[in-house]
């Protein structure tokens, strides 16, 4: 297994600087080719949505769509996809909603876990069921 990082994620979807964008693109498809995709750890994943939503100004539901399209090439996939695809349905559904708590949520759902928090809105997202797997 090899981990993506931030930067070569964001690089793959940004394409802003075409020369590092290029090679993004090249190292990802190089892995996937070798039948070894580069994985998207969760907190990659938040990192990704964070610096999309702070430094790109993008909405919530565009970085959730932007990173499930990077998810469903075949050079990058998630760590868990289950719960990535759900996080980022969630993330899409309520975009006020910070990223990690949308993987917390998606976590849980999955999981079958409780999740211990004293934030209003993910503890309204969790007691209404809208999470599913």
């Amino acid at each position: 297994m090899i981990l993506a990082d931030t930067h070569l994620v964001i690089a793959m979807i940004r394409r802003t600087d075409p020369d590092r964008a290029a090679q993004a693109l090249v190292l990802a498809e190089r892995h996937a080719a070798a039948g070894e995709p580069l994985v998207v750890a969760e907190c990659v994943l938040a990192e990704c949505a964070w610096v999309l939503r702070s430094r790109y100004g993008m909405a919530g539901c565009d970085v959730a769509r932007v990173l499930r399209e990077a998810l469903s090439t075949p050079a990058l996939v998630a760590w868990d996809p289950k719960v990535a695809e759900t996080a980022l349905d969630v993330m899409e559904a309520d975009p006020a909603l910070d990223v990690t708590d949308c993987i917390l949520a998606a976590m849980s759902a999955r999981r079958g876990t409780d999740v211990a928090t004293m934030d209003r809105r993910l503890l309204r997202l969790l007691e209404g069921g809208d999470v599913t797997t």
